[in-house]
């Protein structure tokens, strides 16, 4: 493979991708290519030529936390299908900013792999995350680790699609992350977090393993297992969860809403912290009862509101 530098500044075009000239081979990137967007003397934002689906899969897109210009305008995407997509690698100066705007739409219908290593800390685009993701046009299902920064996925449009495999938080980084899943990012199969702040504002995940950090659910998102070993899980959905497991330094608390919600199995294990006391009626339906694993009720926290009948069963 080759490495293909972004240069930019060509009369034909300083902020076009599709100008040869604009590259550090002479050529637009292709299948053979290796992108590389680094700190230079002159950086050149990335506005125009974003349309390069006809280009085939690119190896690999690397863009480095030097990198202060813009890729994507407030509209539009670069639309690109790649193999592997690296965002805010360490370009080894001091103090780097990272590009308050990256703005990627991945075209491949198999799957990316997406590391986020850092983004900006503030956007070039009030209210917008300085990383969103889209895979609107593609089919594919991509892996997404995030170890630092304010990252957004479909969250700029209604209509935004983004689908997903697995997203991880990964347990140590550069900064802390701020993770937002939009309304049309569909189901993904995990997420994983060890840290950090999510907002799912989507179709919800099949399994969420929370080990630190605040994950909040929105809208009508539907988990089938959410499981909180540390940290917590606040359940603003009125979306179903299959099955909830809480152990450890775990909380579980849906008390800011109180709109009615089914859990079918709650099991709690010693040191769990289960709230769901909206001060109103209890609003919460456990199909099958909340099950206490090897602990007993003084080994728990629970706040469950008022009026309520407590049918205490043994399991043998």
């Amino acid at each position: 493979m080759a490495d293909n530098v972004w240069l930019g500044g060509d009369g034909a075009g300083t902020e076009d991708w599709s100008v040869a000239a604009n590259w550090s081979l002479g050529t637009v990137p292709d299948t053979n290519s290796e992108v590389h967007i680094d700190v230079r003397d002159t950086m050149y934002d990335i506005t125009a030529g974003l349309d390069q689906t006809a280009a085939g899969q690119i190896n690999e897109i690397n863009i480095y936390q030097g990198y202060t210009g813009l890729i994507g305008t407030t509209t539009a995407y670069l639309q690109v299908n790649t193999a592997e997509l690296n965002i805010g690698i360490p370009s080894g100066r001091p103090a780097e900013q990272g590009s308050g705007r990256i703005r990627i739409e991945l075209q491949d219908a198999g799957s990316t792999e997406v590391h986020i290593h850092d983004t900006a800390a503030a956007p070039a685009d009030a209210g917008h995350a300085p990383v969103i993701l889209l895979s609107q046009a593609g089919s594919g299902n991509h892996d997404v680790s995030i170890s630092g920064g304010i990252v957004g996925l479909a969250t700029l449009e209604q209509g935004d699609r983004f689908t997903y495999t697995s997203v991880t938080i990964t347990p140590e980084g550069p900064s802390t992350p701020h993770v937002t899943i939009g309304f049309g990012a569909e189901s993904g199969a995990v997420f994983n977090m060890s840290r950090g702040v999510v907002h799912d504002q989507g179709a919800g995940n099949t399994t969420v393993n929370v080990r630190g950090g605040e994950f909040t659910s929105w809208n009508s998102g539907a988990y089938t297992n959410v499981n909180v070993y540390d940290g917590v899980f606040r359940h603003n959905s009125e979306g179903t969860i299959t099955n909830l497991m809480v152990s450890g330094g775990g909380v579980f608390t849906s008390a800011a809403d109180a709109r009615a919600k089914t859990i079918s199995n709650i099991d709690l294990y010693n040191g769990a912290t289960l709230d769901l006391d909206t001060g109103n009626a209890l609003s919460i339906t456990a199909t099958n009862h909340i099950d206490l694993q090897r602990c007993g009720l003084d080994d728990v926290t629970l706040r469950l509101g008022k009026n309520l009948t407590i049918i205490p069963a043994v399991v043998v």
